[in-house]
């Protein structure tokens, strides 16, 4: 079963093992959104991984492409350099404007503190800050998101905030900094 016609452009389509991966994230999604309170919070999120050069973005575009019009999408990063190559991919595949894109942590409403005792920076939730409520949230370059800021995550899907999540990675890029590595690698 061919959810959308496997390419956004002439010179763009989709490998086979792409399609398979693709229509079957995109049909468990537009099954679970309407009922995610049913399904557990593992059936809910989805893990793209792969090395540099496999076709993570190409797959990706394909994903948001097919949900865009029908669903409420954030797309985000750990990181604002890493933010900068997603939204030049969503712009080369006519997908930035349509979709919110911002850092991880302030889709979250994040904001960093110095706890002084540790000499660390911890992470807090912005005061009187209102998350979005959203259909699907795609991380990109998840391998970067470490276990305490996984932990905002897991508690906005808890709150219904995130139905679904997609997380994009690849294990061969950087570990999270000054953080273990999230659940969803162990």
């Amino acid at each position: 079963m061919t959810l959308l016609n496997n390419s956004i452009s002439d010179s763009i389509i989709l490998t086979e093992d792409q399609q398979i991966i693709h229509d079957d994230i995109l049909k468990r999604i537009v099954d679970i959104v309407p009922n995610y309170k049913n399904y557990s919070k593992e059936k809910r999120m989805f893990s793209i991984e792969g090395s540099a050069g496999m076709g993570k973005s190409v797959l990706t575009s394909f994903i948001v492409k097919f949900l865009v019009d029908d669903y409420k999408i954030h797309v985000s990063t750990p990181t604002h350099k890493s933010l900068g190559v997603l939204n030049e991919m969503l712009m080369k595949n006519d997908l930035r404007g349509q979709i919110d894109t911002t850092t991880i942590h302030s889709y979250l409403k994040l904001s960093p503190k110095e706890d002084y005792e540790n000499g660390q920076l911890i992470l807090e939730i912005i005061p009187d800050s209102k998350l979005t409520k959203v259909d699907v949230l795609l991380i990109d370059e998840a391998s970067m998101v470490g276990k305490s800021l996984y932990n905002f995550i897991d508690d906005a899907m808890n709150r219904g905030l995130v139905k679904c999540i997609i997380w994009v990675s690849d294990k061969h890029q950087l570990d999270p900094v000054l953080d273990e590595i999230n659940p969803i690698y162990n």
